[in-house]
């Protein structure tokens, strides 16, 4: 009963961790000095770990897991492949 219990849980912690987002700490966020730096002509967004990116454009890729395809700019919308939040699609 123990060794079960014990496996269980070491299962449930990979799991926990295999779905969890690390982030590099220290970062300095969408700053007006970065985004004049990245220069996106389809404005900008704060990524998934507070840093800025470009928005992508229509037909671009977006979503995925935790965003890191990145995000539609403005008046578009990322249309998945599947239901689940995590899943990539393409702007529209």
């Amino acid at each position: 009963m123990k060794t079960a219990l014990c496996l269980a849980l070491c299962l449930a912690c990979c799991l926990i961790r295999t779905e969890s987002l690390s982030c590099v700490p220290g970062g300095q966020g969408c700053t007006p000095e970065k985004e004049d730096e990245l220069k996106c002509r389809n404005g900008t967004v704060v990524g998934p770990c507070n840093g800025c990116e470009c928005a992508k454009d229509r037909g671009e890729e977006c979503g995925g897991p935790w965003g890191f395809l990145g995000q539609c700019a403005s008046g578009l919308t990322c249309r998945r492949d599947g239901p689940h939040f995590q899943f990539r699609g393409k702007c529209y």
